[in-house]
């Protein structure tokens, strides 16, 4: 089980283990669905995605909407 070092606000060093966020197991870096237990929990997590249970709710700002357009590039001239 892949276990992290973190240290808190107050510089405390705490040990966590990566849990699968399907179903909470503890996962081991080995894992070859990390950071999921299993490919059931991978596809249960990417059904919840494509049916809309997740979400990311954040306003799109008019500068970012026109960031993530593809540039046009100027041509260049034949030579």
């Amino acid at each position: 089980m892949l276990r992290l070092a973190l240290v808190d606000r107050a510089g405390r060093h705490m040990e966590t283990s990566i849990r699968c966020p399907s179903c909470k197991r503890p996962v081991g870096a080995e894992s070859p669905s990390f950071p999921f237990c299993s490919e059931r929990c991978r596809w249960v997590d990417l059904a919840h995605w494509l049916e809309g249970t997740y979400r990311i709710e954040a306003a799109l700002s008019e500068e970012s909407a026109e960031d993530s357009l593809p540039q046009e590039r100027a041509e260049e001239p034949d030579e």
